[in-house]
């Protein structure tokens, strides 16, 4: 390479380097208020975001042709890397003579920063470094000790309990059924809990087209440009030539707009809103499943355009918070969005006598997407947490053609801020189910065991699943380290520094 492109290589470095230093001074209260063991990964986040709000194409290229350390592994030790490739530049262009760094090792820093953070979220495993296996207890876990038993011979380390499921009396019954799963296995379980969230979704057909009030269908058909009705459980719309179906949160016409895109049962219904108003919105149907095209009561809404000021927390979630605060390990917070609902969960939890209770974010909608590294910074304010990628709600929210990139940008995120992940939704779904997987299945959950936890779903096959994921860990740990990539600019990290940060 010419002595005039190192030295602009050389300039841009620096550059880089200017621009970590001034996102770090920018937010140094943030800093200040964060958990003395996350600081230096917070500030090593803010180093990372900082230069991902250009595009390194063509400096990553660069550098691999001249065989320097590149930059697409340093997302942990982002500062570290570059004054590395600083020095060997100048040493290049003759410059300055370059020291080897001998002991000052980030990479190995950062190693270590994420291992004391699983740790500490998770406890250690037999394993190190290995990823911890999930599962979600079904609500027959909570009669069936043997069940549960059998979860933690098999490998599960931490036991999901689902409050949109079930009730406490059930919970309770789970909760003693891993205690003693756990003392008769000699396996430590740690036990998580989800909030149920503000979760969206279909009701009781109302009305039929053609049929009186009282003869109410269990489901209603949809095919491309059928249109439905839906309204609050108590709204009595006379029935025009479309069917009325309710919905559990009618706050949301609130802030529905015409022309809205809307999901239905995650994903295989899709459309736009026609009309909306404080009573209801009318859905024309865009997209429908060619085989049974049935939209049944309880399956998922999504408006992923919609700007939604429904709290984070239902009334339901704050009944059930003082029963999960004494009595889990760890708090999913489902359909997070902002700062302010980390900060009022915070509230509740110091004042349930539970300060520095481990939180997870649950990331399922694009807001919490658009807003990740604000949140990382405001749960890093816990001693202990965690990031889950909620898959399937992700998915119908950001499109199920970019929901793999999206899910790799908050790897990234996670690695920068040295944040356990746990990885969530479908994992080997077929093998779990149905007893029997599928090369996609494989593939998918090889990509997973890259996370620092996978979740497996309830399923009668589950325990297969459970040592099928123990094999593809430990045959994949000899063969890679999380991820490589080409490092264009990042538009989450644009939002967050370009306009405005915190």
């Amino acid at each position: 390479m010419p002595r005039e492109q190192l030295t602009t290589l050389l300039e841009v470095i620096r550059e880089l380097k200017t621009l970590a230093l001034k996102s770090e001074r920018r937010h140094r209260k943030w800093l200040e208020k964060v958990h003395p063991s996350s600081r230096e990964s917070a500030r090593n986040l803010l180093h990372y975001l900082a230069i991902r709000t250009v595009d390194l194409r063509l400096v990553q290229e660069r550098l691999s042709s001249l065989a320097i350390s590149s930059l697409t592994h340093s997302e942990g030790y982002t500062f570290h890397n570059l004054e590395r490739i600083e020095q060997l530049l100048e040493a290049l262009t003759s410059q300055k003579k370059f020291d080897y760094p001998g002991k000052d090792n980030g990479l190995k820093e950062s190693r270590r920063l994420l291992h004391q953070h699983t740790n500490a979220l998770f406890g250690k495993t037999e394993l190190q470094g290995h990823t911890r296996l999930m599962v979600t207890l079904p609500s027959e876990a909570a009669g069936d000790p043997f069940m549960v038993r059998t979860l933690v011979q098999d490998g599960m380390q931490v036991a999901r309990i689902n409050t949109a499921h079930d009730d406490q009396l059930a919970w309770e019954e789970m909760i003693r059924n891993i205690h003693k799963a756990s003392t008769d296995t000699g396996k430590k379980v740690l036990i998580y809990m989800d909030l149920a969230g503000p979760k969206i979704r279909t009701g009781k057909v109302l009305q039929m087209p053609g049929k009186n009030h009282g003869q109410r269908a269990k489901a209603v058909s949809l095919r491309k440009g059928s249109r439905i009705y839906f309204t609050g459980p108590t709204n009595n719309k006379a029935a025009g030539d479309y069917p009325v179906m309710s919905i559990s949160l009618p706050i949301l016409f609130r802030f529905v707009q015409k022309g809205d895109p809307i999901s239905l049962d995650d994903g295989k219904f899709s459309g736009r809103v026609l009309e909306a108003d404080k009573a209801g919105m009318l859905v024309e149907i865009h997209h429908a499943p060619a085989k049974k095209p049935l939209l049944k009561p309880e399956k998922g809404i999504n408006l992923p355009e919609t700007d939604m000021r429904i709290p984070s927390l239902s009334k339901e979630d704050l009944a059930n918070l003082p029963f999960i605060v004494k009595h889990a390990d760890m708090i999913g917070f489902s359909f997070v969005r902002e700062v302010r609902d980390i900060t009022r969960l915070q509230k509740i939890i110091n004042g349930l006598g539970r300060k520095g209770m481990a939180i997870i974010l649950k990331i399922e909608n694009r807001r919490a997407f658009e807003n990740l590294p604000r949140m990382m910074l405001a749960v890093m304010q816990q001693p202990k947490s965690g990031i889950m990628i909620a898959r399937g709600d992700l998915a119908v929210e950001v499109g199920f053609l970019r929901i793999a990139e999206v899910q790799e940008e908050i790897l990234w995120l996670a690695e920068a801020a040295h944040m356990p992940v746990i990885w969530a939704t479908e994992i080997l779904d077929n093998l779990v189910k149905k007893g029997r997987t599928t090369r996609a299945e494989i593939s998918d959950a090889v990509k997973s065991v890259r996370a620092e936890c996978v979740m497996l779903n309830k399923g009668p096959f589950v325990s297969e699943g459970l040592r099928m994921l123990r094999d593809i860990d430990i045959r994949m740990a000899a063969h890679e380290n999380k991820k490589m990539k080409t490092l264009r600019s990042l538009h989450v990290a644009f939002n967050f520094l370009k306009q405005g940060g915190l």
